[in-house]
């Protein structure tokens, strides 16, 4: 036992917990074990192995796991969440009440074990997925077309003609097979899945100017990941703007009429629609 400074200084070499606690600056700086450690060439040493494999740790993390990685898993969840709550509404039309507090549940679950994944796995290994370019409406408002050139662009001349016949019977939300055509309700609600929001409502507002459409009213969500509208519009309008979304790269998750590859329906293409759209984030 020595005197270091005024303070008594042990020969004998602490614990490597006390190392490592010196390191991580929870030992007191002018504590026994401390002073030990500042003097000592073999505490020293096993100090600098402790920083070492500390770094190579943090360096290691930091390459496996990007950025953005909470965020991507965060928008990736609540898409699924939306979707099925949005099922759950349509199947119980009498109960406002969903246990939505089972899928965040599973959500957490999901989310604990995607960070785990990509913090075990090299993120170099995993597959890049690029952004798709969105097509945009063409000015053309009499034929809805798409725009000649883009990638992926379709146009409404490539869709077989949309028809329209009256019900022989009263109106009813009951399936109907494709020779009566596709029963579109008076209420409808439809999910749609898209790659980011912003541009979703830019093409959005292009396809509504198109079709004619005058009542549309958008609700943003607060973090981004969703946007929603509401219109009032015609049968026709309604089959020209799913029809718009789905050739735009959107991806439609309900299984309602009117589907975009559909073009037979009952009613009349001038029957009013109150129709709202969730446009969810769900893509890279």
């Amino acid at each position: 036992m020595k005197e270091h400074n005024g303070t008594v200084v042990t020969s004998k070499c602490p614990g490597r917990e006390a190392v490592s606690a010196f390191l991580d600056g929870e030992l007191p700086p002018e504590s026994t074990d401390a002073v030990h450690i500042r003097s000592c060439p073999e505490c020293l040493a096993l100090l600098e192995s402790y920083r070492l494999a500390d770094t190579a740790m943090k360096d290691a993390l930091a390459a496996s796991v990007p950025e953005n990685i909470n965020a991507r898993i965060k928008r990736r969840v609540h898409a699924k969440i939306y979707v099925e709550e949005q099922k759950e509404a349509r199947r119980s039309v009498s109960s406002i009440f969903f246990p939505s507090f089972v899928f965040r549940m599973a959500a957490g679950l999901l989310f604990c074990a995607a960070v785990v994944l990509y913090t075990v796995y090299p993120w170099s290994a995993r597959k890049s997925h690029g952004k798709n370019n969105r097509p945009l409406i063409a000015e053309n408002s009499s034929t809805m077309e798409l725009k000649n050139g883009v990638p992926g662009a379709v146009s409404f001349n490539d869709f077989a003609p949309v028809s329209f016949k009256e019900p022989k019977k009263p109106f009813t939300q009951s399936p109907a097979g494709p020779e009566q055509g596709a029963v579109i309700p008076e209420n409808l609600t439809q999910v749609w899945l898209v790659s980011d929001t912003a541009s979703a409502e830019a093409v959005l507002k292009e396809i509504v100017s198109k079709a004619g459409i005058e009542k549309v009213d958008y609700s943003p969500g607060p973090d981004g990941d969703v946007l929603k509208a509401h219109f009032e519009l015609t049968k026709l309008q309604l089959v020209k703007l799913v029809k718009s979304c789905g050739a735009s790269g959107f991806k439609l998750l309900s299984p309602s009429a009117p589907q975009p590859e559909q073009n037979v329906f009952v009613g009349l293409p001038s029957d009013k629609i109150n129709y709202e759209a969730s446009f969810v984030v769900g893509g890279d």
